[in-house]
């Protein structure tokens, strides 16, 4: 298997692969591919950090970084988000996606990055050695993040020594709506409407309305007690 850039001929396979990987996946599709068109759109993409897995001629994995940045109000610092990563259903759990996460991170830091930051899986990235960024006094931009799945890994030894604030996002994550759902109790909240379904929560980022990098709505559903994340949107 080979581990390589994308190509702009990888695309209509990668759109397919991001599609079905999480059609088929607990929580469904969120837009994912959608948000990775409007990445590509964005001033900042960097064709270096978007990567597929390739076996056989065939894309089986893809991976990308973006850019993000830490703010106190004193300072600011550029940074990354892993999102989305997907492998192909027929190649899960042959550790692709991991190989896929750890390439980033090397190109990530030749770049001269400090950080990625995730909204995931906490035991599945824990593995990887991230952390959850409250650790560092480093938070999302809103209200209602499980405190474990908002994680952050350092890419250099102490290279957030001495640095806190609020992750923002980016413009292309605006146009998109993000869909997570836990595991929990009986309720189901699906758009606007809620409504009582067998033992899952879903809660939905109904959109983000950002205006100069700052999120000026989000309409966000979660309850924060006795849960087991699923799976969890990136942003």
């Amino acid at each position: 298997m080979q581990i390589r850039q994308i190509h702009q001929h990888d695309f209509a396979q990668v759109d397919q692969l991001i599609r079905t990987a999480f059609e088929n996946s607990e929580h469904g599709y969120g837009n994912e591919s959608e948000l990775v068109d409007q990445i590509r759109l964005s001033d900042t993409y960097d064709n270096n950090l978007e990567i597929v897995a390739v076996l056989q001629n065939e894309v089986v994995g893809h991976g990308l970084l973006s850019e993000v940045y830490l703010d106190n109000g004193a300072q600011r610092e550029i940074g990354l988000v892993l999102a989305p990563v997907s492998v192909d259903i027929h190649h899960q759990n042959k550790g692709i996606g991991k190989r896929l996460i750890q390439a980033l991170e090397r190109e990530a830091i030749l770049k001269g990055y400090n950080f990625i930051s995730v909204l995931g899986w906490p035991t599945y990235y824990a593995n990887l050695g991230y952390q959850r960024a409250s650790m560092y006094d480093i938070y999302p931009p809103y209200d209602g993040i499980p405190d474990e799945a908002f994680l952050i890994k350092e890419l250099k030894v102490n290279s957030l020594a001495g640095k806190t604030g609020t992750i923002n996002y980016t413009s292309a994550f605006e146009k998109i709506w993000f869909q997570a759902r836990i595991t929990l109790g009986r309720v189901h909240i699906n758009n606007k409407k809620c409504l009582q379904s067998n033992r899952t929560l879903s809660f939905v980022i109904l959109k983000i309305s950002i205006n100069k990098m700052f999120v000026s709505k989000v309409l966000l559903w979660i309850i924060k007690y006795r849960y087991k994340l699923i799976a969890i949107m990136q942003f």
